[in-house]
């Protein structure tokens, strides 16, 4: 799938292009150990249809089924007593899936109550004493409809971004992204993606880039900026000539806890979990080409967002550990927007369980600590999926995404391969060969005449934004899934925000992406980013 588009909309009001009050010197909110030692579950060992299968064998399962919150993992549920200072946070876990409508939350909840009797372990996690909850307002610096670049880096800097910049403002100037300023600060820091490690969420926390979709570049900065840890897609952004001879550490970036020892360098799942913690040299993780596949799609050789995650901690706390430091991560579950654009239900509702489970690891880690404030949450909306049909056809969709065989990204990769001059027949014909194999479903003879107009290039709606063949063919699925999409772009929905641990304390109900910067910031004592 391409990146996210840059969605067109009018401005939004009071768009700020300098930093907010509430960053100025050390920022202040805008609103008054697991034991890793046990390797995380291997891909070789469950299979994708394994993985899905209810009952007993998901809770036997650590790759589906992350750590259940037991009674040792317990936040305390009263904030600090009036005058009393807010304690520090030494580690932040920041985790995002790009993407995320209410409905595609809603989705995995009442998929995983139908398949295992229990909510979604993001909802279950908002029953802890501790936890707090707030909704955030997600426009950028010039649209109502941000992309993921203006989304992190506004996380990242606390000021409001143009959409499509990373740490880079319209006057040139730009600001120290957040994983440099922990860099600075004493930490250790890492990011890890189901994107290509150089795409825009997580480079909005390690670039700065006038445009996001320069990755060769944004590659060669994460390589001088040393990041502890970097695990992901986007080997072809990473070519041998530039790890034979990786660009010098950027003086931005270089701490008493920059690792100047060779970057080590994994390429699966296997490779992973045999690489050992060693706080001198920086690893680097390059699982595919591009993006990782998604959770329905995935190969043993690609390791899983939870794998990646908890090795991710892992290593960033034996460093940590070292030289006593602390650490921060960013995390995402990537593919979730991709799906969303591609109005893909199956990658969409088995990659956000995915995200799901990560989200119950990572919790699992915090709340056994006193230390480390965990951050969850989503930068947009991306087409807004619903559960749309009623009765037994409802069940009967979550059913059939739940054991999907594929995505309808896979679908269309293999039954329409590009081409400049497809045949219209024999590509709709193909595509539905294609969907009986991946979700189980015969299509209709009018399903697929809307595919042959959708390859043939005639409108087959009258909102553009649902034209392409991906959204046609998201549409023809609806009527088997019982999903609906409402286009192939982002919205501006308000964003869901998980927080626990210390600095949880001042999320408010509701607040502007920029002051979960601040929020972040102030927790972890660092000071405004320079610009």
């Amino acid at each position: 799938m391409p990146a996210d588009p840059v969605p067109h909309a009018a401005p939004a009001p009071a768009a700020n292009a300098t930093p907010r009050a509430a960053d100025q010197a050390t920022p202040k909110p805008a609103h008054a150990a697991a034991d890793l030692s046990a390797p995380a579950a291997r891909p070789g060992g469950l299979s994708r249809r394994s993985v899905l299968a209810a009952g007993a064998a998901l809770a036997g399962s650590s790759l589906i089924t992350a750590p259940r919150l037991g009674p040792k993992a317990q936040a305390s549920p009263s904030a600090p007593a009036a005058g009393t200072p807010r304690p520090k946070a030494k580690n932040l876990i920041f985790a995002v899936v790009d993407g995320m409508s209410a409905g595609t939350l809603t989705l995995a909840d009442l998929a995983w109550r139908r398949r295992t009797g229990r909510p979604a372990q993001w909802l279950e996690l908002l029953l802890k004493p501790g936890v707090r909850r707030a909704l955030m307002s997600t426009h950028s610096a010039d649209s109502l409809v941000t992309d993921s670049a203006a989304a992190a880096a506004v996380w990242s800097t606390g000021i409001k971004h143009h959409n499509g910049r990373l740490c880079w403002l319209e006057d040139g100037r730009t600001p120290e992204p957040l994983l440099l300023r922990a860099r600075r600060s004493g930490k250790r820091v890492g990011c890890v993606t189901t994107t290509t490690i150089t795409h825009a969420t997580p480079a909005g926390f390690y670039a700065n880039s006038p445009n996001r979709n320069e990755e060769r570049a944004i590659a060669e900065q994460l390589l001088a900026r040393r990041l502890d840890v970097a695990l992901g897609g986007g080997a072809r952004f990473f070519p041998d000539s530039l790890l034979a001879a990786p660009p010098a550490i950027d003086p931005r970036a270089d701490a008493p806890t920059t690792p100047r020892g060779q970057w080590r360098l994994v390429r699966t799942a296997a490779e992973l979990a045999a690489a050992t913690p060693d706080h001198t040299r920086p690893l680097l993780g390059l699982f595919s080409a591009s993006h990782l596949s998604m959770f329905p799609d995935r190969a043993a050789a690609e390791p899983s967002l939870t794998d990646l995650a908890t090795a991710a901690v892992a290593h960033l706390s034996a460093a940590a550990d070292a030289d006593g430091s602390g650490y921060v991560l960013q995390v995402e579950g990537g593919r979730v927007d991709h799906a969303g654009h591609g109005n893909d239900a199956p990658g969409l509702l088995q990659d956000m369980l995915e995200f799901d489970r990560t989200v119950a690891a990572l919790a699992q880690l915090a709340l056994e600590r006193d230390d480390t404030l965990l951050i969850v949450t989503t930068d947009h909306g991306t087409a807004n999926p619903g559960l749309t049909l009623y009765k037994d056809a409802a069940s009967a969709g979550l059913d059939r995404l739940l054991n999907a065989r594929h995505s309808a990204e896979w679908i269309l990769r293999t039954g329409a391969p590009r081409s400049e001059r497809p045949d219209p027949d024999a590509t709709a014909q193909a595509i539905a060969a294609r969907a009986a194999e991946a979700l189980a479903v015969t299509l209709t003879a009018e399903d697929i005449a809307a595919l042959k107009a959708a390859v043939a290039g005639q409108p087959a709606d009258p909102f553009q934004a649902r034209r392409g063949l991906s959204g046609v063919l998201g549409s023809v699925l609806s009527n088997h899934t019982a999903v609906g999409f409402i286009s192939s772009n982002h919205s501006a929905d308000h964003a869901e925000v998980l927080a626990l641990g210390p600095g949880s304390e001042a999320l408010p109900p509701f607040l502007d992406n920029a002051d979960l910067h601040a929020l972040a910031a102030s927790a972890l004592g660092l000071r405004a980013p320079a610009l």
